[in-house]
């Protein structure tokens, strides 16, 4: 049935339809049948007002097509997306708005337009042109109501997601680039070689890894200063990206370090005459702000000789080649062999050393207190792993959890991290010291992840200190969201299962996105410090990190701005919708009689600084069985 208005009656589909009930054969009509359908008639006369309100004012597009893909409905909201008239567009095709490609993408819809069986619901992005001809990026729900008689047609729902595609689309760009060259930077490097590997272990060929280091740079800053080093950088890398090909990838790893790939190189020649050309490109002089600057590099170069080369492995060859090529004289490129290996009397020192550690309980936790930006009051902390070297005082985890990774001490080290933090969180609790809803945060490994049992652990020392599953958040990096061989393992979906939270780290600086937080249900993204650096400044561009918010928002997840360190960050953050904060405007990693004291001075019964006094730290002989 149509209105006078034109448009149908669809408001029907979510009103329910009055039918007549007559008895066969009937030729009288009560009264109060007729009364009864009077009152249904006028309660469905509301309704259809009532849902024609909210679709008129809707911000979202809502329009019927019919089997041909004609427009028989339009809501008003389409002249705010799309600049038409919404009756201007009625009797009008639905291909008419597409773009060219985009209208052969849709022609696939036709078979199912004409065809009988309902289709039922899906969505679809489009590109729409607008009255001007521009395109839009539209999100569209597709829903087939061809069978229902008030509608009779397929209703669409669309909403315009360009701006929010271009702030996605923005932060994946500064997360995985150099701002200030343009090149990739660290993490689309490291994802770039180990797509190359794949690619060369699958159908043959050679990867090649240069790590290039520029000589004696720090003396271009001193003498004239970060403008011009800045410049310096700029002009190298251009230069190194001219003696490449469009399938080889530089990268800047930070500072006057930069990274080559070598995609399916030919041969180990033809590397070589690459790193040659690279190094007699800079060897040039530069000219920067009417100086004439002339700076040499050291390049070191890795090979993938074999089978069993991991991209750690394949970084960690050309670095180690590259110091090679400074020792020997600088200006110049070394080729790794298996003889650098033996270089590091120092290195095999310190990884015995740390294995002394793991067993004489030289390892000790620091915790860094989380703040709710709503309250202001500490709820939480993350826990952060010290050595107290005895010779060398403490050491941050920076010295010595990649050689803990290398040699697989990170997974008793992981172990008694866990261990640790739990036994902690349990004396704060049992003395009063921490609310019950205070959590500990407590960072995992690629390798823990891959390699140990981490989820019976969690359980099993939880259990043994009486810990609830909720009071432990889990911090993992943002590349275990696109590792596949995480996906497949279950070990986050089964951490939550427990009752775990998860959170992603330094999130914004990889791969992962909106999808790859909703694949996981992650419970908590940690904004990585790099963006929150500078927010205080009256210039910040605030539109990273609100895009990060959104995204936690809509899938349901809690931030955590890392970093903060001046309290004009604080008010940005919290005006941004943030909802908690870490950083040295609260405090650093303290040790835990310290962080005790910080929690007890925000209670007001001063007993609660005498629950500050700590048990002994535990050894790692009794977790690892030693």
């Amino acid at each position: 049935m149509r209105h006078s208005d034109g448009s149908y009656r669809w408001f029907e589909v979510i009103t329910r339809r009055l039918g007549d009930e007559i008895d066969e054969g009937a030729v009288v009509v009560n009264a109060r049948e007729i009364t009864d359908r009077k009152g249904a008639e006028l309660r469905l006369s509301e309704n259809e007002a009532r849902f024609r309100a909210l679709v008129q004012n809707s911000s979202d597009i809502v329009a019927v097509i019919d089997r041909r893909g004609c427009f028989t409905y339009m809501s008003p909201a389409v002249v705010g997306v799309l600049g038409y008239r919404a009756d201007d567009l009625v009797g009008t095709n639905v291909l008419s708005l597409l773009t060219d490609e985009e209208a052969g993408r849709a022609l696939r819809f036709k078979d199912l337009l004409e065809g009988e069986d309902s289709f039922g619901q899906t969505s679809i992005e489009v590109q729409m042109l607008d009255r001007n001809g521009a395109p839009h990026l539209i999100d569209v729900t597709v829903t087939d109501l061809r069978r229902e008689p008030a509608v009779k047609g397929v209703v669409l729902n669309a909403r315009d997601v360009t701006a929010r595609k271009q702030l996605e689309d923005n932060l994946r760009h500064q997360s995985l680039h150099d701002p200030l060259t343009g090149l990739g930077n660290r993490s689309m490097f490291v994802a770039k070689v180990s797509d190359g590997l794949a690619r060369t272990k699958a159908g043959g060929g050679s990867t090649a890894v240069m790590f290039l280091d520029l000589d004696d740079f720090k003396s271009v800053n001193d003498s004239l200063g970060h403008a011009v080093g800045d410049r310096l950088l700029v002009t190298v890398s251009e230069r190194v990206q001219s003696c490449l090909e469009v399938s080889d990838t530089a990268a800047r790893l930070g500072g006057d370090e930069f990274a080559i790939l070598i995609d399916r190189a030919v041969s180990d020649t033809e590397v070589f005459a690459v790193a040659s050309r690279i190094l007699d490109s800079l060897r040039e002089p530069i000219q920067v702000s009417e100086r004439t600057i002339e700076i040499t590099a050291s390049i070191g170069i890795a090979l993938n000789s074999d089978d069993g080369c991991t991209t750690d492995g394949l970084l960690r060859n050309a670095d180690m080649a590259m110091y090679l090529a400074k020792e020997n004289g600088k200006g110049r490129f070394e080729v790794f062999t298996e003889g650098m290996r033996v270089d590091g009397f120092e290195r095999l020192e310190m990884k015995a050393a740390l294995r002394r550690a793991v067993d004489e309980g030289e390892l000790v936790l620091y915790y860094q207190p989380i703040l709710d930006f709503g309250s202001g009051s500490i709820c939480g902390a993350e826990a952060l792993v010290r050595w107290r070297h005895p010779e060398k005082g403490i050491l941050g985890p920076g010295a010595f959890v990649p050689l803990a990774e290398e040699t697989g001490l990170i997974l008793p080290l992981g172990r008694w991290v866990l261990d640790e933090a739990l036994r902690q969180l349990s004396v704060w609790r049992a003395r009063a010291l921490v609310s019950p809803d205070f959590k500990i945060s407590v960072n995992v490994s690629v390798r823990q992840m891959r390699e140990s049992d981490l989820v019976q652990d969690v359980r099993t020392i939880l259990e043994e200190h009486g810990v609830p599953p909720t009071a432990l958040t889990m911090e993992i990096t943002e590349s275990l969201l696109i590792d596949r061989e995480i996906e497949r393992g279950g070990q986050i979906e089964a951490l939550q299962a427990l009752g775990v939270s998860i959170a992603v780290d330094d999130f914004g600086t990889g791969y992962s996105g909106l999808k790859d937080l909703q694949r996981f249900s992650i419970d908590v993204v940690k904004i990585d410090r790099s963006f929150i650096d500078g927010l205080e400044l009256p210039t910040a561009d605030v539109s990273v990190v609100r895009t990060v918010i959104d995204l936690a928002r809509r899938v349901g997840a809690r931030t955590v701005a890392e970093g903060i360190e001046c309290q004009e960050q604080y008010d940005v953050l919290r005006g941004l919708g943030c909802e908690f904060a870490q950083g040295f405007l609260f405090s650093k990693p303290v040790p835990p009689a310290e962080f005790a004291a910080l929690v007890a001075s925000e209670a007001t019964d001063d007993e609660s600084a005498e629950q500050a006094d700590l048990e002994p730290l535990e050894t790692f002989e009794r977790l690892v069985g030693q």
